[in-house]
This record gives C-alpha cells, sequence and structure tokens, in this order.
C-alpha cells in the first residue's frame, strides 16, 4: 500500500506542472487580429525547451536545435489569428534534410494572451499562456544559423 501512496504522490507531483498551464479556452476568449499576431512576432527571437527560432520583419524563419544538430530556413505567414513558420531543416552531421513546420494560434482573454501550438495532442486543454515570455526583441538565432549551416557543408 506505501508503494501505490509514494507511486500515486510522483505522478501527482509530475502532472502539477503540466495542469498549472494547459487549460480550456475560456468562453470569453477573442481571437487577435493578424496585425496584432504579426506584431507578436516580428523581429523577434522565441528560446523553446528545445530550438530556439527567429521571426524576421521579412518573413524570413531561421531556426536552430539547442544542441546545436540541426537547423532550419524557411518563412513565417500570418492568417487570421494564427502565425505559421515552414522550413527545411537540415542535419548539420549529414546534410540531410526534411520540410516541416508549426502554427500558434493566439487569443486574448481580458489582458491575458493564450495560445495553442498545433503540435499540442490535447486539443481541448492544450491552451496556455506562457508563450510571450519565450519572445524576446532581436535576431538570437541567425548567427548560429549560419555557422551550423557552414559546418554542415549547405
Amino acid at each position: 500500500m506505501s508503494k501505490s501512496i509514494i507511486g500515486l504522490s510522483a505522478l501527482v507531483v509530475v502532472l502539477i506542472p503540466v495542469i498549472g498551464w494547459a487549460e480550456e479556452l475560456p468562453k470569453d476568449a477573442v481571437p487577435l487580429t493578424a496585425s496584432e499576431v504579426r506584431e507578436l512576432y516580428s523581429g523577434k527571437s522565441a528560446n523553446w525547451s528545445r530550438s530556439r527560432a527567429y521571426f524576421a520583419p521579412d518573413s524570413t524563419f531561421l531556426m536552430h536545435g539547442k544542441d546545436k544538430s540541426w537547423f532550419g530556413e524557411g518563412k513565417w505567414t500570418v492568417n487570421g489569428n494564427e502565425v505559421c513558420g515552414k522550413l527545411k531543416r537540415t542535419s548539420v552531421k549529414d546534410g540531410k534534410s526534411n520540410t516541416g513546420g508549426d502554427c500558434w494560434a493566439w487569443y486574448r482573454v481580458g489582458k491575458k494572451y493564450m495560445t495553442f501550438w498545433s503540435g499540442e495532442k490535447d486539443k481541448k486543454y492544450g491552451y496556455y499562456d506562457s508563450e510571450l515570455k519565450k519572445m524576446s526583441a532581436g535576431d538570437k538565432v541567425s548567427r548560429t544559423v549560419a555557422e551550423l549551416k557552414k559546418k554542415s557543408g549547405s
């Protein structure tokens, strides 16, 4: 019995942070305009858990893995309240590449901004309000992408 309680306690401790940020979209949420979404991204860098990205004002989209094993180059677009980044991702080790992308839909609830990442599996409770904290002004990515590109021989 004590093993069951310890196991359940560990599971609760692991899930608390997930429950804290994954929410259902409130009924009073208002989709952002395309102009508002563009302003959130243009000229900004994102620092995510496994990668970094730069959304250039000219719609260039650059990205690299934090482990520096890959880089990506492409374009970002805005359609309604959704921003999408599409790119060609290249391995530094062998130069092999593939294409892919991600999208984020944006909403405002009062003064709070919420987003939904297209890679999220939970379509009902996958909304979160921490994305803006991962964004900062300026290009913190293109120099590393250029170095990785040179290293890969691309």
